[in-house]
């Protein structure tokens, strides 16, 4: 998937490329139904077509900054599904190379150790009197940390 971007900062528009993979077919797990969202109109951007079956989105630049809402979505004949995602600013392939090697193995119990393990290492980089400070405040700066 590409995603193309007029920044927030600056005059360039950025891309971004994204890979997904969903756990190996041998689970027996399969796809039921695919196709793609996005917005009608920039002027309208809430308003938006589904188009079953297909798994491409093409927009061209546009220097109108209205917000453009497109995706894609994906049905599966389970309720539990496990997917590993990479991004990348250089390519596509880059993007599932960069999946591949966070994510190699599919265990995913030692992902969520390893990134439970790296979040709070990050997180105790910031000092917080939770006794004195507001909840909400603490809240919201530990989930802007990263």
């Amino acid at each position: 998937m590409t995603h193309s971007s007029l920044q927030s900062y600056g005059t360039d528009n950025y891309t971004a490329f994204a890979c997904y993979d969903f756990i190996k077919p041998s689970t027996g797990i399969k796809i039921t139904q695919l196709g793609t969202f996005q917005s009608t109109s920039t002027s309208s951007p809430t308003t938006i077509a589904i188009n079953p079956n297909k798994p491409l989105l093409n927009y061209g630049y546009t220097s109108n900054t209205n917000p453009t809402q497109a995706g894609a979505l994906i049905a599966f004949d389970s309720s539990s599904v496990t997917a590993r995602f990479g991004v990348s600013f250089i390519s596509a392939t880059q993007a599932c190379a960069n999946a591949e090697e966070e994510v190699p193995d599919w265990d995913w119990e030692r992902v969520r150790e390893e990134s439970r393990s790296k979040w709070e290492e990050t997180l105790e980089r910031v000092q917080v009197d939770v006794e004195k400070e507001d909840t909400t405040v603490v809240q919201l700066l530990y989930s802007s940390v990263g």
